[in-house]
């Protein structure tokens, strides 16, 4: 199979990282891989396995669509048979590119987007991506509430409509390897054995809400800590809202991390606190296979990893009173969160493995080949 990959960047994100996981994997099994990117984040570009062909279409500003051209041409001299998107806007530049090739490969959509974060996006779903998403052979969901929640707005979807959790490698994640890191990281910043730490892993931006997060963890009573690592455009911002908080003394800005292991390792529980977008995500997945269990909002498909009292504790998006409630749990009975932490690596192992991911990603895309061939 010959198959182009779209994604806009390789920025350190979780549609991002799951892409990278599939063309490597679809690269080792002998099929042949071709990736493009148009925006300037290529964080992850060095992850990509040498049989990996990355092709860089940079796009200049933002109306800028002359990087199609460069798709057009990667579908016609590698003779692409089939085209796979991440994201919606990867889906407008492959659709673009596919009417400027001589070839007409069949394209897959692959959405990791829930509820709309505003009008715009709602609007351009409406009336641009339902579209898009018709002239599409399949459309990968990365859950099953996700997928719910599109078919009841859009059911001329249905049959095309495939479910694939998101999965990550359990043996890179195992705790085990990460408790002295995680023990460094503490001594680090002076925090001691018996602390609840509390950590997470998001880049800063509204939908990820870490001023909820703040609020919430400012109300909480007892020793602990809050880790956030990551970037983005409301850093400065979130630095200056935690500066003034009763427990600044104990918040950690860590900036953007190479590897997330020795936070995770450091932490008696993560957290999410985004109020959109978060479909399922990595990082709630990497927290897990780590034995520590996640907080997260009721939202997207993070209830069907995130299962309640069991792999982790939720609560409803935007609600920090519920929130304070939900870390106040675990800093009065931390044995509670070791014990869910062990249950969570656990359905991870059994349930969102990266190899599982692999193998029906490989089989969708394959049974798309076959049927675009049995058409000529």
């Amino acid at each position: 199979m010959r198959c182009l990959f779209i994604v806009p960047s390789l920025r350190r994100a979780g549609a991002e990282t799951q892409v990278v996981a599939l063309v490597n994997g679809l690269a080792a099994r002998g099929h042949e891989v071709h990736l493009l990117t148009f925006e300037r984040h290529l964080d992850q570009a060095g992850r990509l396995h040498e049989r990996v062909h990355h092709h860089v279409a940079r796009r200049r500003w933002k109306f800028d669509f002359g990087y199609t051209r460069e798709i057009a041409r990667v579908i016609d001299r590698y003779g692409i048979q089939l085209i796979h998107t991440t994201l919606q806007f990867a889906l407008l530049a492959g659709w673009l590119g596919r009417l400027r090739a001589r070839r007409k490969p069949p394209l897959v959509a692959s959405l990791h987007t829930t509820v709309s974060r505003n009008a715009k996006e709602e609007w351009q779903t409406c009336l641009l991506y339902r579209r898009l998403l018709r002239r599409c052979a399949r459309v990968i969901f990365v859950c099953d509430n996700q997928r719910g929640y599109w078919l009841s707005r859009f059911p001329e979807l249905r049959d095309r409509s495939w479910v694939i959790h998101n999965g990550i490698p359990p043996e890179r994640f195992r705790r085990s390897q990460f408790v002295s890191a995680g023990k460094t990281l503490r001594d680090r910043y002076g925090i001691a054995e018996q602390a609840v730490v509390f950590g997470c892993i998001a880049g800063f931006r509204p939908e990820k809400a870490h001023d909820l997060l703040l609020q919430a963890f400012d109300r909480i009573e007892g020793d602990a800590w809050l880790l956030l690592a990551g970037d983005g455009p409301l850093k400065a911002e979130m630095e200056a809202r935690a500066s003034r908080v009763g427990k600044a003394a104990r918040i950690v800005f860590l900036g953007q991390v190479e590897d997330s292991r020795p936070v995770i390792a450091a932490c008696n529980a993560t957290v999410l606190a985004s109020v959109a977008v978060e479909t399922f995500s990595m990082a709630m997945l990497e927290s897990m296979a780590m034995e520590v269990p996640v907080i997260a909002p009721e939202i997207g498909g993070l209830p069907e990893a995130v299962i309640q009292g069991r792999t982790g504790l939720l609560f409803p998006a935007g609600d920090v009173s519920a929130l304070t409630e939900r870390m106040q749990r675990i800093v009065d009975d931390p044995d509670q969160a070791s014990d869910m932490g062990e249950m969570a690596q656990e359905w991870v192992a059994e349930r969102f493995t990266e190899s599982q991911m692999l193998a029906r990603t490989a089989d969708l895309l394959c049974q798309v080949v076959e049927e675009a061939s049995a058409k000529k």
